[in-house]
């Protein structure tokens, strides 16, 4: 009896690390048929998102840095936001927010328009972008 419950156990656990190894997987080619094979994936802190990006080296032919960046809901293996930006970066500010800090390249004379394309928030849950953090 013993034997028949430690081989049950035992599929039991294989099948739960091979359905998370899929959906792992899963976003890592999602994001390399999109992002190119030099995509980076950077997951939330409980690994319900992920932000995937992929930064282009400045050139001769583009001579800035350009941010192509998405971020995908894990669970559902859904992109939920997706953006292009030049002389930009993006980073996880903890498991619900993403930051994205960029340089315009022509300033407007408005200064809100500047901060609101220079550098924002946003937050996974409702795609809406903020320009701090809400409490």
């Amino acid at each position: 009896m013993r034997i028949i419950y430690f081989i049950s156990l035992l599929f039991f656990l294989l099948g739960c690390n091979s359905l998370k190894h899929v959906s792992t997987s899963g976003i890592e080619s999602i994001a390399k048929e999109r992002y190119g094979e030099a995509a980076t994936i950077v997951y939330n802190v409980d690994s319900t998102y992920a932000l995937v990006y992929e930064g282009h080296v400045p050139d001769m032919k583009i001579p800035v840095n350009a941010l192509n960046y998405g971020i995908y809901d894990v669970k559902q293996s859904l992109l939920i936001y997706s953006e292009k930006k030049y002389n930009a970066t993006v980073k996880w500010v903890d498991e619900r927010y993403v930051e994205v800090h960029s340089s315009p390249g022509v300033q407007a004379k408005d200064e809100l328009i500047n901060q609101q394309m220079g550098h924002y928030f946003i937050d996974v849950y409702t795609q809406r972008k903020y320009l701090q953090l809400p409490n």
